[in-house]
């Protein structure tokens, strides 16, 4: 799930600055640059929040039912 939401977050930041550069008639190498350079940090801030909530949602779920958890365990 990680990698899902970091690319489509990625993607969509470099959809947009793609489509406003296009929008605005800016230079291809520049909004090309800009496009990457915010897919990169929107991927990783993607990874980053999934990768919290994963585990928020993980202890969430261990501390509200740690018998049922226990039973699949072992």
């Amino acid at each position: 799930m990680l990698r899902r939401y970091a690319l489509a977050l990625g993607s969509l930041a470099f959809a947009v600055v793609t489509l406003r550069g296009a929008y605005r008639g800016e230079s291809v190498s520049e909004v090309v640059t800009e496009a990457i350079l915010m897919l990169v940090v929107f991927a990783i801030g993607g990874a980053i929040a999934t990768g919290i909530l994963e585990h928020l949602a993980k202890l969430e779920i261990e501390s509200r039912c740690p018998g049922r958890i226990a039973q699949h365990r072992g």
